[in-house]
């Protein structure tokens, strides 16, 4: 891990802990990994998809507990559009103080807001997009490799 993944980490955990609906941490240790193996493969910019996938659902910390606990699906639809809200202004701001550029700052926070798209129009967010969808599918192969 690099010094500025840990740093990221150290910023993003906090948050991620505030997520309800599943263990958020441990989600974006797999879909880290997930973006790695597929980035590996297809190509894709690490100095983006490395803080996209770390902070992808950081959003959720600002998300109100009854949007992310509800059975209401149009309560929960809501949830989900803020924490893609809150979650690239999140980001924005943990990129910022660890003095990224402005460049790279918009661009994962474009990728956060977008990661929930059914049709991604570049490859960091068509990559993050199948990450995510990838560690929730092999939860138990990533989860189990993040554990290690």
């Amino acid at each position: 891990m690099s010094i500025k993944e840990g740093q990221i980490w150290k910023l993003a955990r906090p948050l991620l802990e505030k997520g309800l609906n599943k263990d958020f941490v441990l989600h974006a240790q797999g879909v880290l990994a997930a973006v790695k193996l597929i980035a590996k493969e297809e190509g894709g910019d690490l100095e983006i998809l490395i803080p996209a996938a770390i902070l992808h659902d950081v959003g959720w910390a600002k998300v109100p507990n009854d949007n992310q606990k509800t059975k209401d699906t149009e309560k929960r639809a809501e949830g989900e559009k803020l924490h893609l809200i809150f979650g690239a202004e999140l980001a924005g701001d943990i990129m910022q103080k660890l003095d990224y550029s402005d460049k790279a700052a918009k661009e994962v926070a474009k990728i956060i807001k977008s990661h929930m798209d059914t049709e991604p129009n570049d490859k960091n967010t068509k990559i993050l997009i199948d990450a995510d969808a990838l560690s929730d599918v092999f939860r138990d192969n990533f989860y189990a490799e993040s554990k290690a």
